[in-house]
């Protein structure tokens, strides 16, 4: 159900992209689905009564994508101070952030229950 809703989020975005531009679906797709598992997972700790709010604009160069949940969030200098986004403690699984930082430029609100992800469109 989830992969569904992303996916049809991500296909929503990609028609009003003009063409000629370099974003890869199935990259799209995973950052967002990541971004929101985290959401639901982390932020939100599966409470069904919390709702995920997502966010889309488009510039001319760039694809601004905010994804914000209910939960009491997380302190995201936790990430600058590891220098590598991907290994943070946060998570014994823990590839949604690292992911998320390979396909796009992410960060965090100061509350962290927040993310932008950017993308570059040409």
């Amino acid at each position: 159900m989830r992969g569904a809703v992303v996916e049809e989020i991500v296909n929503t975005v990609l028609e009003k992209i003009p063409g000629n531009h370099l974003i890869k679906k199935d990259e799209l797709i995973l950052a967002v689905d990541e971004a929101v598992t985290n959401a639901m997972e982390h932020g939100n700790r599966w409470d069904p009564d919390k709702n995920i709010h997502v966010r889309v604009r488009l510039t001319d160069n760039e694809l601004i994508i905010r994804i914000k949940d209910e939960g009491t969030g997380f302190d995201p200098r936790i990430l600058e101070s590891t220098g590598n986004k991907g290994k943070t403690g946060l998570s014994m699984r823990g590839r949604g952030i690292s992911l998320i930082t390979r396909l796009s430029r992410a960060t965090w609100n100061p509350k962290g229950n927040q993310i932008e992800m950017r993308i570059n469109l040409f």
